[in-house]
């Protein structure tokens, strides 16, 4: 049998010892076949790079390609993925030598039925969820997973192949993912078929981006359509609703893979862990056996803290990665240069030590060094939940939705630009409002505007990661951490918004967690902002302390000192906003410490600018 994928003439030169018995069908640009190793007495798949690969490119890059794949499968020992069996050096390049799958494709199965049945959909989900969690503890992202790559037998196995885009660190787990990149050939058909929008954008990649490709398959599997048209991420609004296509599908099941199918990483499930909780979780129930629940007897991965706090607080509950949402909206200031010198004309900003082309306030060089608007708009995403915590295991805060409401009559008052404000309040701020309201948001701004994102609610530590947390939604499910928002998301917004002012105000516990998260910068980022950034994080306390909400009809103390910070007249920077709070804190001994830093890897730069009416 042969395929478009070439024939066995087409091969690198192959060892005599193996006789080439049939082509399978190519994987994105690999050439396959079944072959028989006359000296061991035993078949075996053989893997090299397809023809329209070797004409593409270099024989160095194609070994690099082969290598790469043969290194991911080196170290892992998983029933559910390809058994890597010897490399071979040829003068065609490095030829793999695999353990045969058995079983046919999934892409065949589903070219054959259509889709699914929803049961079989979740185990499938649950046993790949599995073999990615080896896969990414040892450091390798697999980045190609496709219903062609993963293949059913007919006991149930599930096996997924197709490592030849995936990279891994030479330090194993510890090594960061961050610097796995991908990058895509534009003149070969051979990417991955289902890229996640950070590939595709080539941007960093990580474990996040195998489960956007995991729940685009799965999405497949369960309706028999793509959750997304095209491959144009910047053209991709929302997945489809998995129920509408597949009504028996249940809502768990639905749920889950919406996150995985979410444009921003941090949208996702943290980890494959945490992606195979939730669908084990989403299986119906058996007759007669108690009901999965990922809470701290059945699940410690997503368990959580049972700490009572004597009094509201505005968040006991942890972050999850997923807060970038929230990041995405994070308020974009002005940036005040530092730097004395002459004023800019109009559409030009100081970078450091040059020129770029872009509007901030600028401190005039004026004895008052005035401080002028030249932003162009202005956008803020405020968000409060109070009551509507009611039923979901969490305390209900009293002065939450009114704290927001105050502040958006502050922003009114204010005599720059005026703001474009987004509010989400109450049962209105579910989960996937928050993090859907970031890429609305992300449409609209532009690198001169400055971003304000607000939030007043619980937040969530983690228990066993010092550095994460959650913020907690109008909907969310007390024992399910899949449904929080995590600071996490925060960074990322920092980082793939344009704006070049960006504030994010977080009045919640452990808010302080944000400063000491994973670092959002990298090459790629420091080059895109050329002026000095004006990124600040303000926070109503330390990364280990809850915090107060207040006396019920006032407001949180961080709320009344933020609100009589704005209160005053003439340009408020951030500096002079943090330092206003702290002192507030103190003068009213609230308890609890006032954070201002910046996102982690980003140098303090410009600075956040309100300004307030009068003079």
């Amino acid at each position: 049998m042969t395929t478009d994928g070439g024939s066995p003439e087409d091969l690198p030169q192959v060892p005599e010892r193996f006789e080439v018995l049939e082509e399978l069908p190519a994987i994105g640009g690999a050439q396959v076949v079944r072959a028989y190793d006359t000296l061991l007495t035993r078949e075996v798949f053989l893997k090299c790079p397809g023809p329209a690969l070797r004409e593409a490119y270099c024989d160095a890059s194609l070994r690099e390609r082969s290598l790469r794949e043969a290194r991911a499968l080196a170290n892992i020992e998983n029933p559910a993925v390809d058994r890597l069996l010897d490399v071979l050096e040829t003068p065609g390049g490095p030829l793999l030598v695999l353990e045969p799958t058995r079983g046919e494709s999934l892409a065949a199965r589903l070219e054959r039925e259509g889709r699914l049945a929803a049961d079989e959909v979740i185990e499938l989900g649950v046993a790949l969820a599995n073999a990615l969690e080896e896969v990414h503890e040892d450091g390798i992202v697999h980045r190609g997973i496709a219903a062609a790559c993963i293949h059913l037998d007919q006991e149930g196995g599930v096996r997924l192949t197709g490592f030849h885009f995936a990279k891994s660190g030479a330090g194993g787990p510890s090594k960061s993912m961050s610097s796995l990149v991908l990058t895509m050939s534009t003149d070969v058909a051979s990417g991955p078929a289902h890229p996640a929008p950070e590939q595709l954008t080539k941007r960093e990649d990580d474990p996040r981006s195998d489960l956007f490709g995991l729940g685009w398959v799965l999405f497949e599997s369960l309706t028999g359509e793509a959750p997304y048209d095209g491959r144009d991420p910047l053209a991709w609004t929302a997945p489809k609703d998995a129920r509408e296509l597949a009504p028996d599908a249940p809502l768990g099941l639905a749920r889950t893979l919406a996150l995985c199918l979410s444009l921003s990483p941090s949208g996702r499930p943290q980890d494959a862990k945490a992606l195979r909780r939730a669908l084990e979780s989403a299986r119906p129930p058996v007759e007669g056996a108690p009901p999965v629940a990922a809470d701290a007897s059945s699940d410690p991965a997503l368990a959580v803290a049972a700490a009572t706090p004597a009094a509201p607080t505005r968040g006991s509950e942890r972050f999850w990665t997923v807060l970038a949402c929230v990041a995405a909206l994070a308020l974009a200031w002005l940036v005040v240069d530092r730097n004395t010198g002459e004023a800019p004309a109009a559409g030009v900003m100081a970078a450091d030590g040059g020129d770029a082309r872009g509007g901030v306030a600028r401190r005039k060089p004026s004895a008052t060094g005035t401080l002028v608007p030249r932003y162009e708009r202005s956008y803020a995403l405020l968000i409060g939940i109070g009551d509507a915590y009611e039923g979901t295991g969490f305390d209900p805060l009293p002065n939450a939705e009114s704290d927001i409401a105050a502040v958006e009559r502050a922003l009114e008052r204010e005599t720059g630009s005026p703001w474009d404000v987004t509010t989400l309040t109450g049962e209105r701020a579910t989960r996937e409002a928050i993090i859907d309201a970031i890429p609305l948001l992300a449409k609209k701004v532009k690198a001169n505007d400055r971003v304000l994102v607000f939030f007043a609610g619980h937040g969530k530590a983690h228990d066993r990661d010092e550095t994460g947390a959650w913020m907690i939604p109008s909907d969310a499910d007390r024992a399910k951490r899949s449904s929080w928002v995590p600071f996490d998301t925060m960074l990322h917004l920092f980082k793939e918004m344009p704006a070049k002012h960006i504030m994010v105000a977080l009045d919640c516990c452990y808010g302080g967690r944000l400063t000491q998260s994973r670092s959002a910068s990298d090459a790629a980022y420091a080059k895109r902002f050329l002026t000095r950034k004006a990124h600040v994080i303000l926070t109503s306390g330390l990364s280990d302390e809850e915090v107060s909400d207040g006396v019920a009809g006032e407001h949180s103390p961080f709320a009344t000192a933020f609100l009589e910070a704005l209160a005053g007249t003439g340009p408020l920077t951030s500096t002079a906003l943090a330092n206003h709070i702290k002192e507030a804190f103190v003068k009213a001994d609230v308890g609890h410490t006032p954070v201002f830093g910046h996102p982690e890897g980003t140098p303090p730069g410009g600075e956040f600018v309100f300004f307030r009416g009068g003079k």
